[in-house]
């Protein structure tokens, strides 16, 4: 055993001095060296944890919120990386990635690859791209408020819509009231176009495939998240909390206090709904998040991380 690690004992030096030249004389390829190890090692522990939870779920076993977590992201995330991961099997491969995460960061990597300076430039990003499909949203309400049953419901929604377009955000209580109405022609789920739910699913920031199957997931998720939050941040660490935001169209840029009072917002809503609520959930982050990025003089202090 001994002969082994004085065998060892001059490459790791080795590795030491090169990574000790890198970080000192190109710290850009030092970063992205590290973020493409980072990447490699949380994709291969997600790999395995999602494993878990898939036979967990198949054995109707309640499931931890980063198991719920990952049985939404890991799908997708694995089909993306499957040519990068493939070509990591290759000796010396994290170097020879280190080009290519600088070049193409965002068509062939996951977020778990990417740098704090890359994740909070696409991050901030993605959430305007997101954004553009407010008006969409908007152009649906007026279109559809006068098809509303009753007049109680037109006047709601009228409010609604004279928030949404003054970029305020709809309260609590005001969103649980319109559970009725989006469960009814013209909102519920169902009676949305092919084209409106291609507007939700940039709303939302995916396809149009997995918008079908997202409030279902979501639900799930937020449950499990509302049950950690209200007993504080608990074992929630910081980059799963700017993730939750992100995934629910929050800016994750923001301060961590910022993100966790929007995520006790949207938690406390979620888990309120009863019955069918598809196509309200999918309205809400143009309810909560977008008043955030329009409002800026309510924004809290932007962090670095």
């Amino acid at each position: 055993m001994q002969s082994l690690r004085g065998l060892y004992a001059p490459f790791q030096r080795g590795i030491a001095a090169y990574n000790s030249y890198l970080q000192k004389n190109y710290p850009t390829v030092y970063e992205l060296q590290n973020a493409v190890l980072h990447g490699s090692k949380t994709t291969m522990v997600d790999g395995k944890d999602y494993v878990i939870a898939a036979g967990r779920n198949m054995q109707e076993k309640p499931l931890s919120y980063r198991e719920l977590t990952l049985r939404w992201t890991y799908p997708s995330d694995l089909l993306k990386l499957t040519p990068v991961l493939l070509f990591l099997m290759l000796p010396f491969s994290t170097v020879a990635l280190v080009p290519v995460i600088y070049y193409f960061p965002k068509q062939l990597f996951t977020r778990s690859f990417w740098t704090s300076g890359q994740r909070q430039r696409f991050d901030a990003e993605e959430i305007t791209k997101r954004f553009e499909a407010v008006p969409s949203v908007i152009a649906h309400f007026e279109q559809n408020i006068p098809r509303s049953q009753t007049s109680d419901d037109r006047y709601l929604l009228q409010d609604v819509l004279h928030r949404m377009k003054k970029s305020h955000m709809v309260p609590e209580e005001q969103i649980l009231s319109l559970r009725p109405i989006f469960a009814q022609h013209p909102f519920s789920f169902f009676s949305l176009s092919s084209e409106y739910l291609n507007d939700l699913a940039r709303l939302n920031g995916m396809s149009t495939r997995k918008i079908q199957k997202f409030p279902h997931h979501l639900v799930l998720m937020d449950h499990a998240l509302d049950e950690k939050l209200r007993k504080g941040k608990g074992d929630l660490t910081e980059q799963q909390i700017r993730d939750a935001a992100l995934l629910r169209g929050f800016d994750p840029n923001l301060s961590l206090d910022a993100c966790v009072k929007f995520l006790t917002n949207w938690t406390h809503a979620s888990s309120a709904l009863s019955g069918p609520a598809e196509s309200l959930l999918l309205h809400f982050p143009v309810f909560l998040s977008y008043p955030y990025v329009f409002n800026r003089e309510s924004r809290p202090h932007v962090q670095s991380r």
